[in-house]
C-alpha cells in the first residue's frame, strides 16, 4: 500500500506536477480554504476492526459545487477535494473519485481508511477549495493487495468493466454491445444481465487463491440465474466450475462450491425480484468453510472442501456461466453494480460494513461544521 503523502510532498507534487498534469500558477504554500470532519459511526462496523477499508463518500453537497455554481470548489473536475486522517491536513488518505458533478456538488468517492474501528468512531477530514488544481487522488491505492479486481461499471450511459485496482484486470463484455448493457444502478452505473447471453468475463486471475470473497449489488429480475461463476482449466479437467452465487427459483440466494458434487448454503431468503440486494459469497479454505451473505447478514455457513482448490487458471463470469469452458448457459437476469473479488476471506464485520456504508452513506458517517482556513 502506498504511504500517505505529507503536506510537503503534496506541495512538491503540486508545484512540480507529473507529465500531463497542469497545476495552477497560484499553487504554493497556501492551504485549502475549508475542511470538515467526517465521523464514521462505529456501531455500523461490526465486531472486528477492518484494515484498509474503502468507504464510499457519497452525496450531494452544495458546498462541493464549484464557485460558479454557488459552492466553494475551484476545479470543475473536483481536483481541489481531498481527504486526510489528521486535522492539520498533513496525512493524505488514498482516494478515488468515481464521479463528480461540478454543478450540484454530487460526488461519489472511495476513501481508504487504515483502521475502521468497532469501538470508537473513526474521524477523517474532508478538505476543499484551493487554487491549486492538480489532482491528489490515488485511485489504485484505495484498494489493498487482497483485492483481485474492483469494477464500478461506469456511469449508467457507457458500460466499462475497467478495474480500479493496480492489477488492471479489465473485464470483457459479452452479449449486447457494451453501451446497450449500461444502466443506472444502485451506486452509480451498472450492467444489465438479460438472462439470455449477457455476461462480463474476467481476464485470468492466475492460480485459484486458497480463500476468496466476492460481493456485488444485485437487482434480480427473475429466478434461476447465476450471478457469479468461477471457471477455469487444469490438467485434470479441461473445464471446471468450482464456485457460484445463484438466485434460486424459491426466492433464495445460494452460495455454492464443487466438492465432488455441488455443495450450497442459503445466503438469504425471501428475495423480492426487482429489489436491490448486497450479495456476497465467501470461501475460507484453511477453515474449509463456505458462507453466503445478503445485505451484510450471514445467511448460513457450512463445512466444504473444494475439489479444485489450487490448480489451473481461474476466471470468473459475472452474469452467467462460461460456455467456452464447459458452462451450461445458466445466465442470470438482473442488474448488477460494484463487483469485487478478493483473494482472502473477508470478515463478517467487513461485509456488514460494506453493506451499511454503501446502502446509506448518510447514516454511516456524519459531516461536521465547516472550518475556514
Amino acid at each position: 500500500m502506498a504511504p500517505a503523502k505529507t503536506l510537503n510532498e503534496w506541495m512538491s507534487f503540486c508545484n512540480n506536477p507529473p507529465p500531463g498534469v497542469t497545476a495552477a500558477a497560484t499553487c504554493g504554500l497556501d492551504t485549502f480554504g475549508y475542511s470538515r470532519t467526517v465521523t464514521i459511526d462505529h456501531t455500523k462496523t461490526g465486531t472486528v476492526n477492518s484494515t484498509n477499508f474503502p468507504i464510499l463518500f457519497s452525496g450531494t453537497y452544495s458546498f462541493l459545487a464549484t464557485v460558479a455554481n454557488g459552492g466553494l470548489v475551484q476545479s470543475a473536475s473536483g481536483w481541489d477535494i481531498m481527504f486526510t486522517s489528521d486535522a492539520a491536513g498533513n496525512s493524505l488518505l488514498d482516494f478515488e473519485v468515481e464521479s463528480y458533478d461540478a454543478t450540484t456538488g454530487t460526488i461519489r468517492a472511495w476513501v481508504r481508511i487504515p483502521t475502521l474501528s468497532v469501538t470508537v468512531d473513526t474521524v477523517i477530514y474532508l478538505w476543499y477549495g484551493k487554487n491549486c488544481v492538480a489532482s491528489l487522488a490515488n485511485k489504485t491505492g484505495v484498494w489493498d493487495s487482497n483485492f483481485m479486481l474492483v469494477w464500478h461499471l461506469s456511469n449508467g450511459t457507457v458500460l466499462s468493466a475497467a478495474d480500479s485496482t493496480s492489477n488492471n484486470r479489465t473485464g470483457s463484455i459479452f452479449g449486447q454491445t457494451g453501451n446497450d448493457m449500461a444502466t443506472a444502478a444502485f451506486i452509480a452505473g451498472g450492467a444489465i444481465l438479460d438472462g439470455v447471453n449477457n455476461y462480463i468475463f474476467t481476464p485470468s486471475l492466475g492460480a485459484p487463491p486458497t480463500s476468496m470473497t466476492l460481493s456485488a449489488w444485485v437487482k434480480p429480475n427473475a429466478a434461476g440465474g447465476v450471478i457469479f461463476d468461477e471457471t477455469g482449466t487444469n490438467a485434470l479437467n479441461s473445464g471446471w466450475h468450482d464456485s457460484q452465487l445463484e438466485v434460486e427459483t424459491n426466492n433464495t440466494v445460494k452460495s455454492c462450491v464443487w466438492i465432488g458434487s455441488e455443495k450450497c448454503v442459503v445466503a438469504g431468503s425471501g428475495i423480492v425480484y426487482g429489489n436491490w440486494y448486497h450479495m456476497a459469497t465467501r470461501y475460507d479454505q484453511p477453515g474449509a468453510t463456505l458462507a453466503g451473505f445478503v445485505n451484510g447478514a450471514l445467511g448460513a455457513s457450512s463445512a466444504a472442501t473444494k475439489q479444485y482448490p489450487n490448480t489451473g487458471v481461474q476466471y470468473w463470469n459475472v452474469g452467467g456461466t462460461d460456455t467456452t469452458n464447459g458452462g451450461n448457459s445458466a445466465y442470470g437476469s438482473a442488474l448488477i453494480d460494484e463487483v469485487r473479488i478478493s483473494n482472502i476471506a473477508r470478515s463478517n464485520s467487513w461485509l456488514l460494513s460494506e453493506y451499511n456504508n454503501q446502502f446509506s452513506p448518510s447514516t454511516f458517517y456524519t459531516l461536521g461544521v465547516e472550518v475556514a482556513h
